[in-house]
């Protein structure tokens, strides 16, 4: 439907490359997201996305700092993005709207996404399955394309996914988040 789009796959899915192309109406990350509890009091999650060669940052200490370039993307580097362009920003990784309450709302890396600017973000509630969640985008991006509203295509996914997979765990976790 004429919809520019850069693809980054394998190696080539480096935090660097996503930063060089997020000027796009419409992104689509599918990678693994992540969110950690802290253990120290008032302090946020970590949260973020993993990139190619990112290496286990579960089990480590995850770098604040905004130009480490350890193909982590993380809460603390989201806040300098600009995505103000992007009309519709897709994360089909795992748990990339569980949230946690802060004094000014939310803290998920989907509303840091708006936050930063993007209109609208689909994110997921929990783990996610890869295969169901591949039938999903396809089906969601079918429904986009023959011009329903991004609202609209959710609910017709969901329900075409639940006619398949009645179990809410394989239909639900799929959100919308607007600006």
């Amino acid at each position: 439907k004429q919809i520019e789009t850069t693809t980054l796959l394998g190696k080539n899915a480096t935090e660097l490359n996503f930063k060089d192309n997020i000027k796009k109406e419409l992104i689509h990350i599918a990678t693994h997201g992540f969110f950690k509890e802290n253990e120290e009091i008032n302090k946020n999650p970590d949260i973020g996305l993993f990139f190619a060669n990112s290496g286990n940052y579960l089990t480590n200490e995850i770098k604040r700092d905004f130009f480490a370039n350890d193909n982590v993307l993380n809460d603390n580097e989201l806040r300098y993005i600009n995505f103000s362009r992007t009309k519709l920003l897709v994360l089909s990784a795992c748990e990339t709207a569980v949230s946690v309450s802060s004094f000014i709302g939310g803290y998920s890396l989907s509303e840091l996404f708006i936050h930063s600017g993007a209109k609208n973000v689909i994110s997921t509630l929990w783990k996610v399955d890869d295969k169901v969640t591949q039938k999903f985008m396809v089906i969601f991006y079918e429904m986009i394309s023959e011009g329903n509203s991004i609202e609209l295509s959710i609910k017709l996914t969901k329900q075409k996914i639940k006619e398949i997979y009645p179990q809410p765990y394989y239909w639900a976790p799929f959100i919308l988040l607007s600006s």
